[in-house]
């Protein structure tokens, strides 16, 4: 498969983020750092992640950077992939569907979208570090 390369971006910085868990705060430089990830990237990547609710943004205080919100074994690959591919909002493969009007292919092309997700909905990002579900 091939992605854009912004969702392989948010796929590092949200693993290297869950490597920390909810303790440590993370900034951009440092993701950017560590990871290899042009700088200029992270600012719409990791304000994505934080409205989607992954991880939480602190910009004032003391602390300044990101941390988990949620568990990484509570977060799916798959949950991070779709809010930059947009897969769950993609519609028919030949047409834009809807109840009246459906192509063809419309529920092949639905279990094989259901199949190609599968993996990728099962794998956590927990799973991807090694992190013991609870």
């Amino acid at each position: 498969m091939i992605f854009k390369t912004t969702t392989r971006y948010a796929v590092c910085a949200a693993l290297y983020i869950a490597q920390h868990g909810k303790q440590r705060v993370i900034t951009a430089g440092e993701i950017a750092a560590k990871r290899g990830i042009p700088y200029s990237y992270l600012p719409r990547i990791l304000s994505r992640l934080a409205k989607c609710g992954i991880i939480k943004s602190f910009h004032g205080g003391r602390e300044k950077g990101y941390r988990m919100v949620r568990d990484a074994n509570e977060i799916s690959v798959f949950d991070v992939f779709d809010m930059f591919e947009g897969w769950s909002r993609e519609g028919c493969l030949l047409r834009p569907a809807n109840e009246d009007c459906m192509c063809p292919a419309h529920h092949h092309w639905k279990r094989i979208q259901e199949e190609m997700f599968a993996p990728l909905k099962r794998y956590k990002l927990g799973t991807c570090l090694g992190v013991p579900a609870r």
